[in-house]
């Protein structure tokens, strides 16, 4: 059984009613006419069909940019990070599997996979600095057992990523167990950028979207990049659940995708303030609902 997902709640009551809202979690998002600056014409001849189901070739194209490795087959899309993150564990997890997850971090990770019948192991970061102990990690794994662990890098809330040395480590303690690593990267792109676990490990998957790094949030698109065999997988199951994002949004996610779309982006992440996050530290976005004015503080 789901449990209430406290924050998502908690915001979807109260934060459109503040005039200063310390719940955001997104930088400013783009304005429409903004969206059409970066490319005039934009929407010409678009046809409202279904579209490209899993995504068009352009689109796959613009994801895998932000990635080392990997070909169209390699991507599929979903409605933002959340229900591409969602499609993963519905495929991957079996009940009685062993789930860990970091905490403080997004509800998903634990409440989702404990609603499918995971034991869930949450492993507390050290609060001096938000920092993973991947030793308490190893040790968990070794009395328990790993079938899945579940990363959020950059973290939401506390800003935590991990070292190329420390992301090997991880990765070492999965292979040791064959474990999958899902990791939402939804934050990728904001203060230090680290690699993707989808570059790093043949068992690795990332999730990501435009809502957060990219500030198009409204554009509801998100994506999953993985092993092909996953992928193919992963597009069964969303013929059930989701089909398509369709040929608008699509379009508008390339254009956010393609130059110079991103450095227009992350020009206004980087004027929220977040281009200063670095590791040990949490980001919090502070917006005036009235007058759109957007920062963020870095707090270690």
């Amino acid at each position: 059984m789901l449990s209430e997902f406290a924050a998502e709640q908690w915001m979807t009551r109260y934060e459109t009613l503040a005039k200063v809202n310390m719940t955001e979690t997104s930088c400013d998002a783009l304005r429409l006419e903004e969206l059409e600056a970066l490319e005039p014409g934009l929407f010409s001849e678009l046809v409202l069909d279904y579209g490209p189901i899993t995504g068009s070739d352009e689109l796959k194209r613009q994801i895998l940019a932000m990635y080392e490795t990997g070909g169209p087959e390699n991507i599929t899309t979903a409605a933002g990070c959340v229900n591409a993150s969602q499609h993963v564990m519905d495929e991957l997890i079996e009940p009685e599997d062993s789930v860990m997850v970091f905490t403080p971090g997004y509800q998903q990770f634990a409440g989702y996979a404990a609603s499918l019948g995971a034991q869930v192991t949450e492993l507390p970061l050290d609060p001096a600095n938000w920092q993973a102990d991947l030793d308490a990690l190893e040790e968990a794994a070794e009395h328990r057992g790993l079938d899945l662990l579940i990363l959020n890098l950059p973290g939401n809330p506390t800003g935590t990523i991990l070292t190329e040395e420390q992301l090997q480590r991880v990765i070492r303690i999965a292979e040791t167990h064959d474990a999958w690593i899902l990791c939402d990267e939804v934050y990728r792109g904001i203060g230090t950028v680290m690699p993707s676990v989808s570059d790093r490990y043949a068992k690795g998957i990332a999730t990501g979207s435009l809502s957060k790094a990219l500030a198009c949030p409204g554009i509801r698109i998100g994506w999953v990049k993985g092993p092909g065999a996953l992928i193919d997988r992963l597009n069964i199951r969303r013929d059930y659940t989701f089909i398509g994002a369709g040929p608008l949004n699509d379009r508008m996610a390339a254009a956010v995708l393609r130059d110079p779309g991103p450095q227009q982006c992350h020009r206004k992440a980087e004027h929220c303030g977040a281009s200063s996050v670095a590791p040990g530290q949490s980001f919090v976005f502070l917006c005036d609902s009235r007058s759109r004015i957007c920062g963020a503080s870095a707090a270690a």
